[in-house]
């Protein structure tokens, strides 16, 4: 190899090594680690803030509750003309119950929580409107890997208790994801809504948790 050439070679590697030696030192320094975070942040609320004023438009609102009007009407046909899946063969009862214990929750999870629970109710943001207080549901239960990330607030009709018939007669998107006697479950709250994971999606973009949920929804 020509002396020249390996001279240069080694002066190059060493100026990578260099550049890559204060990229660390960059990264690693607190100063520039809070600027970073204070960027990401400032976007996030950006966005939420953008996401607010889509929302609050009236020419938008009309748009999407026209939208949702007939896609809720093309749902409930389609469910109208569905037959009754047949349940499996029940399951045959042993002498010893296994318990499933609940997962605790996280310092970050009662956070999100917190977050979650400011917002509207997400299923009401579907049809223009906002409703609170908000619970929170947990999407796959409450035992599960990431149970307590895997959520989304709703409001108490849109949850676990059936609005009067007054209010379903105007808003029949109002169906309860928990169903209670003939009125709600998860096939008729996403047909008359959307689907848990959309909802989700909307809600953590709310926060400036975007990035989280599509990771969390792609596991």
């Amino acid at each position: 190899m020509n002396t020249d050439y390996a001279a240069k070679l080694e002066k190059a590697k060493q100026q990578q090594e260099r550049a890559r030696e204060r990229q660390k030192a960059k990264q690693s320094n607190p100063e520039y680690q809070a600027k970073v975070k204070a960027k990401a942040q400032a976007r996030a609320n950006k966005a939420v803030e953008k996401q607010r004023q889509k929302l609050s438009d009236p020419l938008y609102i009309a748009e999407q509750r026209e939208k949702k009007r007939k896609a809720i009407e093309r749902r409930l046909e389609v469910a109208k003309t569905k037959k009754p899946e047949s349940k499996p063969p029940a399951a045959r009862k042993s002498g010893t119950k296994i318990a499933y214990r609940e997962r605790s929750t996280s310092t970050d999870e009662k956070r999100l929580w917190d977050e979650l629970g400011q917002l509207p109710c997400v299923a009401c943001l579907e049809h223009g409107k906002e409703r609170h207080p908000v619970a929170i549901h947990h999407m796959r239960g409450r035992t599960s890997e990431n149970c307590h990330k895997l959520v989304i607030p709703l409001c108490d009709w849109h949850h676990d208790t059936p609005a009067p018939k007054e209010v379903i007669a105007l808003h029949e998107w109002m169906i309860p994801r928990h169903a209670k006697g003939s009125l709600g479950g998860k096939p008729a709250f996403e047909a008359a809504n959307a689907k848990e994971t959309d909802l989700m999606l909307t809600a953590y973009t709310m926060i400036g948790r975007r990035e989280e949920a599509l990771k969390l929804l792609a596991l």
